[in-house]
């Protein structure tokens, strides 16, 4: 379908020799929810680093289809943080969904029920759940021209580098690969500063991050890329209050930019009814 996304602001890849939109045109970002996945809690991929755990469900094993699991409680009404992380950095954004446990785990069930994200800001967070480490950003909502109609949805505020390959941390590909530029403003240019050894010459975050295209020339350069690349991006979501109280799960999706795929997780949690109000 023809792209319903086409905000300069909102782009997170830049159109062929800044000129030509094309290549990235149809991927999942420019038309935010409107990709059809095969399943919305995401599927074990293959053998590639960082997409498999040994021990883990076998590749091809459907996230909806995984046993439920206790989860925290969140009461109708409520805000609620929520966090991912990049390991390979695609571009484009995401959004939050709930669909009912006793529900069957579908995409249309969870576009039923899109959460609201609150505020417009973002948290940086290194160090795991040390809020002390955490850092607020510009967050860029978008609603116009998603699917379903309406629903909000928020770049990915990590620019990858200039480029069709948006960066590598062991080489340059002419033409392709410039980690001299960034797709757009990074953020945290105050906190985090550049490194021109390892081939990050501009202050922030940004880069491809650690599933960087090529391989990685040192232990050195991994370990750079590795503790850059080890935050959460944190969001706070509004849970409804008319939200029937019971066992739901939630759904992560990731509409990527420079390809097209669309990234899912889930996670269980449970709708309380809502918190007294204490006058």
């Amino acid at each position: 379908m023809e792209p319903t996304l086409n905000d300069p602001k909102l782009r997170t890849y830049r159109d062929f020799a800044g000129i030509f939109d094309i290549g990235m045109k149809y991927n999942p970002w420019r038309a935010p929810g409107y990709a059809p996945v095969d399943d919305p809690c995401g599927i074990i991929s293959g053998n590639q680093p960082g997409e498999h755990v040994d021990g883990a469900p076998k590749p091809g094993t459907r996230g909806s289809s995984l046993p439920a699991m206790q989860g925290p409680k969140w009461a109708a009404g409520s805000q609620q943080e929520v966090s991912w992380s990049l390991y390979a950095n695609h571009g484009g954004g995401y959004s939050y969904r709930l669909c009912p446990r006793s529900s069957e785990l579908t995409e249309e069930c969870f576009q039923q029920h899109h959460l609201q994200f609150v505020g417009d800001k973002s948290w940086i967070q290194w160090a795991g759940k040390d809020e002390s480490n955490r850092t607020a950003i510009d967050a860029t909502r978008v609603s116009e021209g998603t699917n379903p109609a309406g629903s909000q949805w928020t770049k990915n505020p990590i620019p990858a580098c200039y480029g069709d390959v948006g960066g590598s941390s062991s080489h340059y590909i002419p033409f392709l690969d410039n980690c001299g530029k960034a797709q757009f403003e990074p953020p945290l240019q105050d906190v985090v500063p550049p490194n021109r050894h390892h081939k990050k010459p501009l202050p922030g975050i940004y880069g491809f991050g650690v599933g960087a295209v090529g391989p990685v020339l040192s232990a050195e350069q991994f370990k750079y890329w590795t503790d850059l690349f080890s935050f959460n991006i944190i969001d706070r979501v509004q849970i409804p209050a008319d939200l029937l109280p019971g066992d739901y799960v939630l759904s992560f999706r990731w509409d990527c930019e420079q390809t097209p795929q669309v990234w899912n997780n889930c996670a269980d949690v449970t709708i309380t009814s809502p918190s007294p109000v204490v006058v």
